[in-house]
C-alpha cells in the first residue's frame, strides 16, 4: 500500500511513463483513508487496522491525501452492529464530510 507520504514520488513515476499524457485527463487517483497494517508482498498483518471514525480525523485525513495527488477517497465506517447503524452513519457521512469536498 502506499501512503500520503509516498503518493507524491509514485504519481512522478506514473507521470513519467509513456503514454500517460494522453490519459492524464481520466486518470482517477483513489486512496483509502484507512491505514492498513500489511506487507506490501505477503499480505501478513504487521498490526491493528487504523480506521479513522471522527470528523476532523476523516476530513484531516482526506485533506491529506488530496495535497498528494488523491483524485477520489475511499472511506471505510467503523465497525458497526446493526444495518441501522451503518445507515446513520452514511447519512453522518453525506451531512458531516462530503459537503466539505464540492
Amino acid at each position: 500500500m502506499i501512503t500520503a507520504a509516498e503518493l507524491p514520488a509514485a504519481l512522478d513515476y506514473l507521470r513519467a511513463q509513456p503514454g500517460f499524457a494522453e490519459k492524464a485527463d481520466t486518470f482517477e487517483i483513489i486512496m483509502p483513508t484507512t491505514e492498513y497494517q500489511i506487507e506490501d508482498y505477503s499480505h501478513a498483518e504487521t498490526g491493528e487496522t487504523k480506521i479513522e471514525g471522527d470528523r476532523d480525523g476523516i476530513l484531516r485525513d482526506i485533506e491529506t491525501l488530496q495535497k498528494a495527488g488523491m483524485t477520489g477517497a475511499q472511506v471505510m465506517p467503523p465497525q458497526l452492529e446493526t444495518f441501522e447503524q451503518c445507515l446513520e452513519w452514511i447519512a453522518w457521512f453525506d451531512s458531516e464530510i462530503i459537503p466539505n469536498f464540492q
